[in-house]
């Protein structure tokens, strides 16, 4: 792949090449200079004060040096690549862009996905992850290509599996960095898996959990991705034997089922922290390794019942269940609530089914992200998982919200500032355009690109439910911030399309392919009989009126922010209920998760429930 620049020259007289996409790879040149010239490249990712800046990249010179013999030729670095979006060039006078070529690096992996939406933010985003995965799978899945890192950092890796098995062919890539793992476990780590891999001969620490658990959580979801027993029963030894290093750490606490020695990052670069740039999450981090402790002997235990081996499977199995006790012993109420009260904690306990009452932590999760004004709070442990697990409990409204929110934090603030790629920090750029400070800070990070995993499986509607993409569930998540979408994934049993409209008139219209020898379940989005179909291979038509009215979402039961973000409904409260008005979008944050019914019960606003009625009744009619 080639991209071709424009070129500017900065305040500071600087000539700097604009390639329109932060890229991995490197940028070849035709040389013309006489002989002896000395040409300088430098390479970065953003800008600062529209000048030239590379200051993120830490001790990386991120340069290429060239002296010319003189003769015309094309020339390219060897051995090295870069991330970068800008290039500035010194000793060539005059520059033409047509000179010069981006050449984009990564490994050689089929692309299987196709996706597009009526939103052009949604779209940047779910490009944004592709273009991160691209200049980060290069040879092994490295966090970021540009600074002095390049590490295949085992989190990274594990988190994003599922979302880059969705973009692209990613079976012999990740087997081999599988094979990278399995080496470093058995030469380096006696049955741990370390915190990046390759370790570069043991300079990595041990993972500890949710980096570590790596050599479960991959071995497991390449199955579920491409039904390979074959894969699962190569890795299933690595999976076993870090499992077994786990049980270890927890005898040697006392075996009391509970993880509170060891190391983690835990919920690294969460917003819950001690201050908004601390590097450590809120969560409690022995909550986070006995979850993941728990995660991983079910993982072995599933592996060992696929590949038969029923005495491994009764012991994990068993072990599971007295982790899952005490965890419910330690971390939750005789009533059921979680006391561990962090949108992460909720999270894990809801996707790791872990809990004594679902609903008390539905309740638990819905009450934390309303205190927190529906900004993600969580880092790289929660993120992944927040998405998924807001659709599968039935909380629609709140993972709209939190995916649209185009403010600090949230992945559309990236976009806003001008994201090509995802970012390692949810502030790794002020609004104002200024670097948030550079010893933690890449521009390239392609992590919390895992959210799309989320938009493909429950917003398109793809899920898989058996290993290899032999059976789907197809049921759409509709909301009114999106009235269209279209997916084709190229599976290993072939190809999966679906394409849905919500129409002018309100009517729901949605095409489905499902490849031959696959099965599907599809559920009809609100439809008036709540139908649902079980489909074999072939093409089906669906076309109805839903029962939820996507067109006229507000009311006097929106939410304040929700009403704030939409142009016409900000006008009719501003308008309609002015006093109101001016206090929310005040200083104080406080009110900004508050319907508008809740303000006629407080004297303090001067507002009546009947002002808020004629409100809503105006609020009503706005068409989105």
């Amino acid at each position: 792949m080639k991209i071709h620049p424009s070129i500017f020259v900065s305040p500071k007289g600087e000539q700097i090449l604009d390639f329109g996409q932060n890229m991995v790879g490197f940028c070849k040149f035709i040389c013309r200079e006489e002989r002896g010239g000395q040409i300088h490249l430098q390479y970065g990712e953003v800008l600062q004060q529209e000048c030239f800046y590379n200051g993120n990249y830490r001790s990386a010179k991120a340069e290429y040096n060239y002296t010319s013999d003189g003769c015309i030729k094309e020339v390219e670095p060897f051995f090295t690549f870069y991330g970068f979006r800008y290039v500035k060039v010194s000793g060539i006078s005059k520059i033409d862009p047509k000179d010069f070529t981006g050449v984009v690096l990564y490994s050689d992996l089929q692309q299987t996905l196709q996706v597009s939406t009526d939103h052009v933010k949604l779209n940047r985003l779910m490009q944004n992850s592709l273009w991160g995965q691209r200049g980060n799978f290069i040879d092994i899945p490295t966090d970021c290509p540009q600074r002095d890192e390049r590490l295949g950092w085992t989190a990274d890796a594990q988190v994003f599996v599922n979302t880059a098995c969705y973009h692209m062919d990613c079976y012999s890539f990740y087997k081999k960095y599988l094979n990278d793992l399995r080496y470093d476990q058995k030469v380096h780590y006696e049955g741990d898996i370390p915190m990046y891999s390759p370790s570069l001969k043991k300079a990595a620490g041990s993972g500890g959990a949710v980096w570590a658990d790596a050599g479960t959580i991959i071995p497991w979801n390449l199955y579920q991705a491409y039904g390979d027993k074959r894969l699962l029963d190569e890795n299933y030894s690595m999976m076993k034997e870090y499992t077994d290093t786990v049980i270890t750490v927890d005898k040697k606490d006392g075996n009391h089922h509970i993880i509170t020695s060891g190391f983690t990052y835990g919920d690294w670069l969460a917003q819950d922290g001690v201050c908004p740039q601390a590097l450590l999450g809120g969560t409690d981090e022995n909550f986070i390794k006995s979850i993941y402790y728990k995660n991983s002997l079910d993982l072995t235990a599933k592996a060992a019942k696929v590949l038969r081996k029923k005495e491994d499977e009764r012991y994990y199995s068993s072990l599971s269940n007295q982790v899952r006790k005490a965890i419910l012993r330690e971390y939750f109420t005789p009533v059921g609530k979680l006391a561990v009260d962090t949108q992460t904690a909720y999270v894990l306990s809801l996707y790791y089914q872990v809990f004594i009452d679902k609903n008390k932590v539905i309740e638990g999760l819905k009450a934390r992200l309303k205190k927190d004004l529906y900004r993600i709070k969580s880092g790289f442990t929660g993120t992944p998982l927040m998405l998924p697990v807001l659709f599968e409990n039935g909380m629609d409204e709140e993972a709209y919200r939190i995916l649209f929110n185009e403010e600090f934090p949230g992945w559309l603030y990236a976009v806003n500032l001008g994201a090509t790629t995802i970012w390692e920090r949810w502030n790794s750029m002020l609004p104002d355009g200024r670097v948030n400070g550079i010893n933690m800070n890449s521009f390239n990070h392609y992590a919390y690109g895992s959210v799309c995993e989320a938009i493909y499986k429950y917003i398109a509607g793809l899920k898989f439910t058996k290993a290899g993409c032999k059976c789907a569930l197809i049921a759409p998540k509709l909301n009114y911030r999106l009235k269209h979408m279209k997916l084709a994934f190229e599976s290993p049993l072939g190809t999966y399309q679906i394409e849905w409209f919500i129409q002018e008139d309100g009517v729901f219209q949605m095409d489905v392919m499902i490849p031959y020898g696959a099965t599907a379940k599809v559920i009809l989005p609100n439809h008036k009989d709540k139908r649902i179909d079980e489909l074999t291979s072939g093409e089906y038509h669906y076309c109805y009126m839903p029962v939820i009215d996507y067109h006229h979402p507000f009311s006097e039961s929106s939410i304040v922010l929700d009403l704030l973000s939409n142009k016409e409904a900000n006008r009719v409260f501003r308008e309609r209920l002015p006093r109101i008005y001016a206090m929310v979008t005040g200083e104080d944050e406080e009110f900004l998760a508050m319907d508008l019914i809740a303000f006629g019960y407080h004297k303090m606003f001067g507002t009546s429930l009947d002002e808020i009625a004629e409100a809503g009744k105006a609020l009503r009619v706005i068409k989105v």
